[in-house]
C-alpha cells in the first residue's frame, strides 16, 4: 500500500536552492525502501500534492533601505540633513543648508549686516557655481534605475525678515532652471538625469528696515516619495554565488541504480505558489538550468513569472527534466528582480509590507519496485 507523505513541518523557504528538489527524492526514497528488491516488480505511479512552507517575507530583507539612505546623503552636499517622514509611500525629507550667516556675509565682502544697504547683489555668480547634488562621484545602487514621479523642492531663508532670494539651477551642463524663495518646484526631471546639479546663480535682494539673526540661513528642502518607475530590470537576489558544485539531487557521478532509477522515473515536477504581496513593488522570478561542471546556463529556455499583489502562480519545471536526467551535476540558477516599469505601472514603496506565501508542489513519478514475497 502506498502513502501519501505530509512533510508539512519541514519548512523549506523559498529561497533555499536545493531543499525542493531534495524533498522529492526523499519521498521517492521512502516508497522504494518500505519493499526488499527481489522477485516481483510492482509498479506505481503516484502523483503528490503537499504544503511545503508558509512563510513572510518582509520589504526590508528584500531592499536595503540603510543603503538607499547613505546615497541619498552622500549625493548631496555635507551639510544636509535626512530624515524619513513617511513609510508609505516610503518619503524622506532633505534639507540642504547652502550658506550661514557668516558665509553669507563673506559672499558679499562685509563684516556685518549693519553694513549692507537696500538693494540686489549677487553671491553666487556662473563663474564660480556651487554643488547642490552630485551623482557623479558615488555608486548609486538601486537608484541608478530609478525615475522618480515627483520630487517637491523650496528655496528658502530661515529666521529672516524683509531677505528675498532667487537662483538658477544648471545640469547636463546646459539646461537650467529658475527657482524662487518659497516657491515649491517639481525637480524630478533634474534628478531624474542623475547628473550633477548646480547652482548657477543666486541673487539675494535687501528691502527696507530687513533683520537678520546669527542663526539666519539660506537653504532648500526636498521631498522624495518613493513612488517611481524603473527604466530596467533590477536585481535583488541571485543563488549563483551559493551553487558551488552541489548537484539538486545531491548526485555523483558514480551514484547507484537505485538513485538513477529513482530519478528517471520523475515525469511531472511543477511549483504552485499562492501569495499577498504588499511590498508596492512587483517581483520577477526567473528560473534558469545550471551546469555545474561547466558553470554555465544551460540550453534549456528559462522560466519566470512577475509577482503582483495577490495572485497564484505555476512554475512548470518539466522543462528542465530532461537535462536533469542526462547532466550530473545539474542545479537551477534562481534570481529574483523588480521588474522594468516604464510607465506601464508606478511602484509605490511601502516600507511596512511583506509578501505573505504559502507554497506546495506537484509532481509525478513512475517506480518499479521488485519485492520479495
Amino acid at each position: 500500500m502506498i502513502k501519501l507523505i505530509n512533510i508539512n513541518s519541514l519548512g523549506i523557504r523559498i529561497m533555499k536552492k536545493n531543499n525542493l528538489v531534495f524533498i522529492i527524492v526523499l519521498v521517492a526514497l521512502l516508497f522504494a525502501s518500505s519493499c526488499s528488491l527481489k522477485e516481483i516488480e510492482v509498479k506505481a505511479s503516484p502523483s503528490i500534492q503537499t504544503p511545503i512552507t508558509k512563510d513572510v517575507i518582509l520589504l526590508m530583507d528584500l531592499i536595503d533601505i540603510e543603503t538607499i539612505e547613505n546615497t541619498l546623503k552622500e549625493s548631496f552636499q555635507p551639510y544636509a540633513q535626512l530624515t524619513r517622514t513617511s513609510n508609505y509611500p516610503l518619503t524622506y525629507s532633505i534639507e540642504v543648508s547652502i550658506f550661514n550667516a557668516g558665509e553669507i556675509l563673506k559672499k558679499l565682502g562685509k563684516e556685518d549686516f549693519k553694513q549692507i544697504s537696500q538693494g540686489t547683489y549677487n553671491i553666487i555668480s556662473s563663474d564660480s557655481p556651487t554643488s547642490l547634488l552630485s551623482f557623479s562621484e558615488i555608486d548609486l545602487g538601486i537608484l541608478k534605475y530609478i525615475n522618480f514621479i515627483s520630487l517637491p523642492a523650496t528655496l528658502l531663508i530661515k529666521e529672516a525678515e524683509g531677505i528675498s532670494i532667487e537662483a538658477t539651477l544648471t545640469y547636463c551642463n546646459e539646461n537650467n532652471l529658475k527657482v524662487e524663495q518659497n516657491k515649491e518646484v517639481d525637480l524630478s526631471d533634474l534628478i531624474n538625469t542623475h547628473e550633477d546639479i548646480k547652482i548657477e546663480e543666486m541673487s539675494i535682494k535687501f528691502e527696507e528696515g530687513f533683520s537678520v539673526s546669527k542663526n539666519t540661513t539660506i537653504a532648500m528642502t526636498f521631498e522624495f516619495p518613493f513612488k517611481f518607475t524603473t527604466t530596467e530590470d533590477i536585481e535583488l537576489y541571485s543563488n549563483k554565488a551559493d551553487i558551488g558544485e552541489e548537484d539538486i539531487f545531491r548526485r555523483k557521478k558514480d551514484s547507484g541504480d537505485d538513485m538513477k532509477d529513482i530519478i528517471n522515473g520523475i515525469n511531472s515536477l511543477k511549483v504552485y505558489m499562492d501569495y499577498l504581496n504588499t511590498t508596492g513593488l512587483f517581483f520577477k522570478i526567473n528560473i534558469r538550468g545550471w551546469e555545474v561542471n561547466k558553470q554555465q546556463e544551460t540550453d534549456s529556455k528559462p522560466i519566470e513569472h512577475i509577482i503582483f499583489k495577490e495572485d497564484s502562480v505555476v512554475f512548470d519545471l518539466n522543462y528542465f527534466l530532461k537535462e536533469i536526467k542526462e547532466i550530473i551535476p545539474y542545479n537551477f540558477l534562481i534570481s529574483i528582480y523588480i521588474p522594468e516599469s516604464s510607465n506601464e505601472f508606478i511602484y509605490e514603496l511601502n516600507l511596512d509590507g511583506e509578501v505573505e506565501f504559502i507554497i506546495w508542489f506537484d509532481f509525478g513519478i513512475d517506480i518499479n519496485i521488485p519485492i520479495e514475497l
